[in-house]
């Protein structure tokens, strides 16, 4: 089983790369899970570790976080929005 540590390790890694490989005006799609959003999330908010388990106990699944990248780094733009099940079938959201 991996750590709490090296799984944020990953992630975060992973984040830079994704930043990378996009490169300036790029668009990349991922898809996820809790875990990655809530270690990425809380990463960009300052937040530490406790408050990722608390993000991550808290999204609903099929949600969409949105993160731009601009000259001085990545920025938060939206964490888990989920109002496109709600308004087309809310019997699809699920939350942990």
């Amino acid at each position: 089983t991996e750590s709490w540590a090296t799984f944020k390790a990953r992630s975060l890694a992973s984040l830079n790369d994704l930043v990378e490989r996009t490169g300036p005006k790029g668009t990349t799609l991922v898809f996820t899970s809790g875990g990655y959003v809530s270690v990425v999330c809380a990463h960009l908010l300052g937040l530490n570790d406790e408050q990722a388990f608390t993000i991550n106990w808290t999204l609903a699944n099929v949600g969409i976080t949105k993160l731009v990248v601009g000259r001085d780094g990545v920025h938060l733009i939206s964490i888990n929005e989920h109002a496109h099940v709600e308004a087309e079938n809310p019997s699809l959201l699920t939350y942990r």
